[in-house]
């Protein structure tokens, strides 16, 4: 498996998605800036209110504008996770449905190599990258922000740590996206379908949040897109954090077992 990891990684290092997807990410942070720069309202997406709580993401919101903080424009770029939804999609495409198309997997699988862990290094080299992604994101607006206002020395240490961990948290709700969206490519095995899905999914389950919280109370705790609009809205504490480790942790395991099981099952030619 230790060789199937470094083949995934020398993938994603050469891999002209995975450029396009940091150039995106870069265009994300210009943004971030053109924003806190040429506007001076905040920006709500997706932004809508249930059960006495707010759910959205929050764009350029700052309590002094003339004296802004680094954590404040790391939040801001918070606000475009949404968009980092959209690119993982286009990831689990690049390694996952891509490689079924130009026969990749199938000459893995020929060299003998076990498909759990073919399944498994493909998911924890999708998590690297989501990883290096989002730290851009969140870190690089904060950094650029704090240079370009003269407040490098709002960068504190427990600010850091407050960002570390908050990129963690976003991090392992992205994973559990690219979990289940991986889980849904061995499946469709279609890169248009599955992101046109994803996509229709990330909306119409913002879009029909009232009714189904009629009927399933704690919808928005157990819903990736929920859950990024809710700590992107009001930032967790202790119990909610632990609340969200939990539900990631669990939905990742079982897209995880379903994938397995169903690329396991197939057959590759």
């Amino acid at each position: 498996m230790y060789n199937l990891i470094k083949f995934e990684m020398y993938k994603l290092k050469h891999s002209k998605i995975f450029r396009n997807l940091l150039i995106v990410t870069g265009v994300l942070i210009f943004l971030s800036m053109l924003i806190y720069y040429q506007l001076k309202n905040v920006w709500y997406i997706m932004y809508d209110s249930f059960g006495g709580r707010d759910y959205g993401f929050v764009i350029n919101s700052f309590k002094d504008r003339l004296h802004p903080k680094a954590l404040e424009f790391f939040y801001s770029a918070a606000g475009f996770s949404n968009i980092m939804e959209i690119l993982v999609m286009f990831l689990v495409g690049a390694f996952i449905i891509d490689e079924y198309s130009n026969g990749t997997i199938k000459n893995i699988v020929a060299h003998g190599h076990k498909r759990i862990h073919i399944y498994l290094s493909k998911l924890l080299v999708m998590a690297v990258a989501i990883l290096i992604m989002n730290a851009m994101l969140l870190f690089g607006t904060a950094i650029v922000g704090a240079l370009s206002t003269g407040q490098v020395l709002t960068f504190s240490m427990d600010s850091i740590v407050e960002m570390i961990g908050f990129t963690i948290i976003v991090c392992l709700i992205l994973i559990e996206m690219a979990s289940i969206y991986m889980f849904f490519a061995t499946l469709i095995k279609s890169k248009a379908l599955i992101i046109g899905v994803g996509t229709v999914i990330l909306f119409s389950s913002f879009i029909f949040m009232h009714p189904l919280c009629n009927y399933i109370e704690q919808y928005p705790e157990y819903t990736p897109t929920y859950i990024l609009m809710d700590i992107c809205t009001i930032h967790p504490d202790t119990a909610a954090i632990g609340h969200i480790l939990i539900t990631c942790c669990i939905t990742i395991l079982i897209t995880t077992l379903l994938g397995i099981l169903s690329f396991d099952r197939q057959d590759i030619k």
